[in-house]
C-alpha cells in the first residue's frame, strides 16, 4: 500500500479546512469587519500537491503549494484547468496566484502556458505573465502580458504581441483576441506577414474564419504584385480580393492606380476605381485622369470615364500631349498576346481550307498549296511581332499640344509607332494651318508632327502674312511639316487651291485659282508658296488683286472655326481648375511651401514638387513630431520631447518631373511638426515648423 499517497491526500483534505477552523477562532468584531467578495464558482486544488500550507495574511486565509517531484499543482474551477509549479490561493477572494510552468486549459480546449498567472475566480478573469503562449484551434497567440476573460473569450495584450496561424502572421502593440468569433483587433504599429503579402497599418481587426483583414487608418499593402495604400477598407487574404475606401492607391513595376473608392481583385488582376482617378503607365509615361476607371492587368487594358483626360510627355520632356474624352481606354499588347491572335487567325485559316476540294485534275495551284504559302506567310508574321500600345478616345474628343491642337468624335492614337488617327469630323490645327476632312492620320517623328493623311473631303486652310486664307481641297490630300508648318501638300483626286500672291510677304500681288485631278504644292521656309505641280493639263486663273470679289476668296464648303480651336486648360477640364482639388491631393491642406509643398490630408503628410529632377528626392526626409502628451511617444523618447520619422523618397515617386510621396503619422495629437530634408553628412538642406492650431 502506498502510504506516501494516502497521507498525501489526507494534508490536502485537512488543508482545504484548516482555514476556515483559523477563521472560527477570531473574534466576533473580526469578523464583521472583513471585506466581501463577489460570488463565484469555488476554484478547488486538486491533489497531486507535494507541499501545502495554511497561513493567514492580512486577515486573510491562503494557502501555499507546491508540486510533486512527478506532478504539478493543480487547479479546477468547472471545465477550466490551471497547472504551476507552486501557487497562494487566496480562498476567501477565489484568486489565484501561480508561478512556473504554467498551463492554463479553458473549456474549448484553448491552452495558454506562461510563467506568472493571477487568476479571479469570481470574474474568470485570468491575467498571465512571462513567455505567454496561448493555442486554439486557428491561431497562436505569443507576448510577454495577456489578460483574459473567460466570459467574453477576449484575450488582450498591451506590451507588444503576435497571433499566427499556419500561413500568417500579425504583430501589434496592442492586441485582442475573441477566442469564439476568432477576430482579433489590433492597434499601434500593426504588421501582417504571409508568404506573398505584408500589411502595414495602425488600426485593423483581422477574422481567422475568413481570412479578411479590415482596417480604418492608413494602411500598406505589399505583395508579389506590388504595393497598395488606402486610408480604410478591407482586404481577403485567400482571395487577393480588396475593397478600399478614402483616398487609395495602387502601385506596381508597370502602373500606378489611385482613386477615392477602389474594388481590386489581385490574382485576375482586375481593379475599378471610383472617384478623382488617376492611372498612371510608367513603361510608356502615360497618365490618365477621369471620374471611374477600369483595369484589367491580364489583358492590360484600362478603361477611364468621365473627364477622362490622357496626359503624355513626350521622351524629351519638351513638349506633352494632352487628350481629353467622355471615354478613354489604353491597351498594351504584348507580343504573347498577338501571337495568340495570329495563331487563333491562322487555325480559323486551315479550318475553312479543310471545306475546299482540291482540283487534281489541273496543273494550277491547288488550295492546299495555298495554303501552305498562307501559313509560311503567317509564320514570317509571327517573328516580326512587336508589341502595340494603344490608346481610344470616344465621344467629345479634344486634343493639345503646343504644335497643334484638334477636335473629333473618335480618336486611336498608336503610342509605339506614334500615329494617331482622327474620325468623324476631325479638325485639327497646325500653327496658321486648319486641316479639315472625314478622317485623318497624323504621323509623329521624334514627337513632333511629320505627316498628316486627310481622306474624303479633305480641306487645307493657312493664314499667309496678311492674315488672308489659302486653300487646298481635295478628294485625298498629303501634308508634310517641318517645325510644325505645313511644307509639301499632295492633293490626289479632284484638286482645287487657292492661293494669294505676295511680294515681300507684304504686298498682294494677285489671286490665283487652279483645279485639276492631282497636284503638288511646296512652300518655302516662311510659309509662302513657291511651287505647284501638276498631273495634268489644269484649269487655273489668275485674279489681280483689283478684280478679287469676295466670292473668290473661298473655295466651296470653305469654314474657318479658329474659334472652335482646342486650349490646354479646356482639354484639361476640372483637373485644370486646381491642381490640389483633384486626385491624391484633393481636399488636402498646404501647411508648408518651401523646396517642397507639403500638404497635410487627415493622418496622412504628403511632399509634392512639380518640375523635378532626382538630385531633388536624394538624402533624408524628416518629420519631428511634438505630442500634446508626452505619454504618447516611447519612454526614451520622452526627455527630448518629440518623435522623428525619417524616410528616403523612392525613386518611383518622381514621375513626369512631379515629386510626390506621403506618409502615415501616428495616431497621437500633436502640438507642431518640424518637417524638412538632409543632404550629405546630414546637412539640413531646407526645414520648416509647422504649428498645429
Amino acid at each position: 500500500m502506498n502510504y506516501k499517497n494516502i497521507y498525501t491526500a489526507i494534508i490536502a483534505v485537512l488543508f482545504t479546512f484548516f482555514p476556515f477552523f483559523l477563521f472560527a477562532q477570531q473574534g466576533q468584531s473580526q469578523a464583521q469587519g472583513k471585506k466581501e467578495y463577489p460570488k463565484g464558482t469555488q476554484v478547488e486544488l486538486m491533489p497531486g500537491a507535494s507541499e501545502l500550507i495554511g497561513d493567514i495574511v492580512n486577515g486573510e486565509a491562503v494557502r501555499k503549494v507546491k508540486r510533486g517531484i512527478s506532478s504539478q499543482v493543480f487547479f479546477k474551477q468547472g471545465l477550466t484547468l490551471m497547472y504551476c509549479d507552486s501557487a497562494y490561493q487566496f480562498v476567501q477572494r477565489n484568486n489565484i496566484e501561480a508561478y512556473g510552468n504554467i498551463m492554463f486549459i479553458d473549456a474549448d480546449s484553448t491552452v495558454t502556458t506562461g510563467d506568472t498567472l493571477y487568476y479571479d475566480g469570481n470574474k474568470r478573469y485570468a491575467r498571465l505573465r512571462g513567455n505567454v503562449v496561448m493555442r486554439d484551434r486557428e491561431k497562436i497567440v505569443t507576448t510577454r502580458f495577456l489578460d483574459y476573460d473567460l466570459n467574453t473569450k477576449v484575450a488582450h495584450y498591451f506590451n507588444g504581441g503576435m497571433v499566427q496561424d499556419d500561413s500568417s502572421a500579425l504583430m501589434s502593440e496592442v492586441g485582442y483576441y475573441n477566442v469564439g468569433t476568432k477576430v482579433s483587433n489590433f492597434r499601434k504599429n500593426v504588421r501582417y506577414q504571409s508568404p506573398d503579402t505584408q500589411l502595414e497599418s495602425d488600426t485593423l481587426t483581422y477574422n481567422a474564419i475568413t481570412k479578411i483583414v479590415d482596417f480604418n487608418a492608413r494602411t500598406n499593402i505589399r505583395t508579389r504584385q506590388g504595393v497598395v495604400v488606402a486610408d480604410r477598407g478591407s482586404y481577403n487574404t485567400v482571395l487577393g480580393t480588396s475593397v478600399f475606401k478614402g483616398r487609395a492607391k495602387i502601385d506596381t513595376q508597370e502602373y500606378t492606380i489611385s482613386g477615392d473608392f477602389l474594388d481590386y481583385d489581385k490574382v485576375l488582376e482586375k481593379g475599378i476605381a471610383k472617384g478623382n482617378v488617376e492611372f498612371i503607365g510608367k513603361k510608356d509615361n502615360v497618365i490618365i485622369l477621369g471620374d471611374i476607371g477600369k483595369y484589367d492587368g491580364i489583358n492590360d487594358r484600362s478603361e477611364v470615364y468621365g473627364n477622362a483626360v490622357m496626359i503624355k510627355p513626350s521622351d524629351n520632356s519638351k513638349d506633352t500631349l494632352f487628350v481629353s474624352a467622355d471615354t478613354l481606354i489604353a491597351i498594351n499588347e504584348t507580343p504573347d498576346t498577338l501571337e495568340m491572335r495570329v495563331k487563333e487567325q491562322k487555325t480559323v485559316k486551315n479550318e475553312k481550307g479543310k471545306n475546299l476540294k482540291i482540283k487534281e485534275s489541273t496543273g494550277k495551284t491547288t488550295n492546299n498549296s495555298e495554303e501552305k504559302k498562307e501559313e509560311k506567310a503567317e509564320e514570317k508574321k509571327e517573328v516580326q511581332i512587336t508589341p502595340k500600345k494603344q490608346l481610344f478616345a470616344y465621344r467629345n474628343v479634344k486634343v493639345y499640344r503646343r504644335d497643334f491642337q484638334a477636335k473629333c468624335d473618335s480618336l486611336f492614337y498608336n503610342i509605339a509607332d506614334s500615329t494617331i488617327r482622327f474620325y468623324y469630323d476631325p479638325i485639327i490645327w497646325a500653327k496658321n494651318a486648319q486641316l479639315t476632312a472625314d478622317s485623318i492620320r497624323a504621323e509623329l517623328r521624334n514627337n513632333v508632327i511629320d505627316k498628316m493623311f486627310l481622306k474624303e473631303k479633305a480641306f487645307v486652310i493657312s493664314l499667309d502674312t496678311l492674315k488672308q486664307f489659302n486653300q487646298t481641297k481635295g478628294r485625298e490630300i498629303e501634308a508634310r511639316f517641318r517645325n510644325s508648318e505645313i511644307r509639301n501638300v499632295y492633293v490626289k483626286g479632284n484638286a482645287e487651291s487657292l492661293y494669294h500672291i505676295l511680294e515681300a510677304d507684304s504686298i498682294l500681288t494677285g489671286l490665283n485659282y487652279i483645279r485639276c485631278s492631282d497636284m503638288d504644292i511646296f512652300f518655302n521656309d516662311s510659309a509662302r508658296l513657291e511651287e505647284i505641280m501638276f498631273r495634268q493639263q489644269p484649269d487655273a486663273k489668275l485674279i489681280p488683286p483689283h478684280e478679287i470679289k469676295p466670292e473668290d476668296k473661298e473655295l466651296k464648303d470653305f469654314r474657318w472655326r479658329i474659334q472652335e480651336k482646342t486650349e490646354q486648360g479646356e482639354v484639361l477640364g476640372i483637373h485644370a481648375a486646381n491642381q490640389y482639388k483633384s486626385g491624391e491631393l484633393k481636399g488636402a491642406k498646404l501647411i508648408i511651401e518651401d523646396v517642397f509643398k507639403v500638404f497635410l490630408k487627415e493622418n496622412t503628410l504628403i511632399f509634392y514638387k512639380q518640375n523635378a529632377e532626382k538630385k531633388d528626392i536624394e538624402g533624408k526626409f524628416f518629420v519631428q513630431l511634438y505630442p500634446k502628451d508626452k505619454n504618447d511617444i516611447n519612454i526614451e523618447l520622452r526627455k527630448k520631447g518629440y518623435e522623428s520619422i525619417e524616410f528616403k523618397f523612392p525613386s518611383e515617386s518622381l514621375l513626369n518631373s512631379t515629386a510626390k510621396h506621403s506618409i502615415s503619422l501616428p495616431d497621437y495629437k500633436v502640438l507642431r511638426m518640424a518637417i524638412g530634408q538632409m543632404g550629405d553628412k546630414n546637412k539640413v538642406i531646407w526645414q520648416k515648423l509647422y504649428i498645429v492650431k
